[in-house]
């Protein structure tokens, strides 16, 4: 029997939803919102427990309260303990609409990622995402 995926989009609420008070992080929330119409990507990392993923929760909501950020599809992925980087990477681009690419032929694991990964930069080019990764440390190195 075939695994149920982890993986979510959500669109356009935001996913899951933020704690109704919310301490300790702000100016880091702050921070991350005055950078949001020129940055690309934020990385947020730590040991667990401490509020990375409510800090993400919170900024998903307080951007889609901006007019650019408002149709924003959001993606939320959850990377499994036995993830691969492949799978992880095409369940990714399943949530943020991707149509489905078959593999041409017999490509290499990395001409096969390097096809899936231009195909998520057109993606996420044609239209704004909120994109987030969380336990990526999953990820083998």
């Amino acid at each position: 029997m075939a695994r149920r995926p982890t993986a979510r989009a959500l669109d356009p609420a935001p996913f899951p939803k933020p704690a109704a008070s919310f301490a300790g992080r702000r100016a880091e929330l702050d921070r991350v919102l005055a950078h949001l119409e020129r940055d690309t990507l934020f990385l947020v990392l730590g040991v667990g427990g401490i509020g990375k993923s409510e800090l993400v929760y919170q900024t998903i909501a307080l951007a889609r309260e901006r007019e650019a950020w408002r149709e924003a599809r959001a993606v939320h992925l959850e990377v499994r303990e036995d993830a691969s980087v492949t799978r992880t990477l095409a369940e990714l681009l399943a949530l943020a609409g991707a149509p489905p690419e078959p593999r041409r032929g017999q490509p290499t694991e990395a001409a096969h990622l390097t096809e899936q990964l231009a195909t998520l930069a057109r993606v996420l080019d044609a239209a704004p995402h909120l994109v987030f990764i969380d336990d990526v440390h999953h990820l083998p190195a």
